[in-house]
């Protein structure tokens, strides 16, 4: 069972699109994820997601345009999942070892 987004962020809204809109001037808490013995914190102004040209600040409709930036994810039988996607990637990069077979993960510059 998947850990609603509406437990983390109040004020989401789910769709048909299969995605979390958000008022694009919200504040989400920061949303922490364990990795190993790691813990990586995504920033909240990662989380909120432009989604259009309407979605700038003070634009008409900001308040429906923007979107949660984490997906709960079904990957059967994996047990619950989340797409962390475009927030982690623009705040840390991934390195991968394969001779090692292993990933490492370092903020990224700017983040």
């Amino acid at each position: 069972m998947f850990i609603d987004a509406k437990v983390i962020v109040t004020k989401v809204t789910w769709r048909k699109d299969e995605l979390y809109y958000i008022n694009c001037t919200a504040t989400p808490p920061l949303v922490n994820f364990v990795i190993g013995s790691n813990t990586y914190t995504l920033d909240n102004k990662q989380m909120v997601i432009p989604h259009g040209e309407e979605s700038v600040v003070g634009a008409q409709n900001a308040t429906v345009k923007c979107f949660w930036g984490v997906f709960p994810f079904d990957f059967g039988g994996f047990g619950p999942s989340w797409i962390i996607g475009d927030p982690f990637i623009r705040q840390y990069c991934s390195t991968y070892d394969v001779v090692n077979k292993r990933i490492g993960f370092s903020a990224a510059n700017g983040a």
